[in-house]
């Protein structure tokens, strides 16, 4: 049963049963672990650390404003000749976003680790048109090569570069975005 659904069923008891149910009820933490958004500026997540000694590497990639821009996590799909399609999620990877302040912070816990994520144009769209957007990945590549690069865009002229990781195990890299 999903939270509704057990409300309406224990709203259907006694009205004390009800009561005592919303004591109990433990809403989902919040920030959610995937969203590092904070208005006291970029504080690094305390996962985000001992970057040097991480698997792959950690990344902290600088994102468009939230003013014009939303970026959150997505999947890639793709499909054979015969129409066969495989879709991935990313793995392998601890990360979160942070929309007010423009970055994502990743760091890798598997030797093939791989996110994607998704840059939106925040303006109003006509009513079925989907707004433009790009997408992009952290990690681990096609060409079995660590790397931030955008791989679709959808009317939005995306673009990725970013320094060689350091010694501190850290690669800074940027997604820039224009319409």
């Amino acid at each position: 049963r999903n939270f509704t659904q057990t409300i309406l069923h224990l709203n259907s008891a006694s009205p004390m049963v009800f009561f005592f149910a919303l004591l109990a009820f433990t809403p989902p933490k919040y920030p959610f672990p995937q969203d590092c958004s904070t208005v006291h500026g970029a504080l690094t997540p305390k996962w985000f650390t001992g970057c040097d000694k991480a698997i792959d590497s950690c990344y902290k990639v600088t994102i468009p404003p939230e003013t014009s821009f939303n970026v959150g996590n997505t999947s890639r799909t793709s499909c054979d000749a015969l129409g066969h399609c495989n879709t991935n999620y990313g793995s392998g990877m601890n990360w979160c976003v942070d929309h007010i302040n423009g970055v994502i912070f990743t760091k890798s816990t598997a030797i093939d680790s791989v996110m994607f994520f998704e840059v939106d144009d925040t303006s109003p769209q006509p009513p079925g048109v989907n707004a433009p957007s790009c997408r992009f990945s952290i990690g681990l590549d096609d060409a079995k090569k660590n790397e931030t690069k955008v791989y679709k865009s959808d009317r939005l002229t995306c673009a990725a570069a970013s320094k060689p990781v350091g010694a501190d195990g850290i690669t800074y890299a940027n997604i820039s975005a224009s319409k």
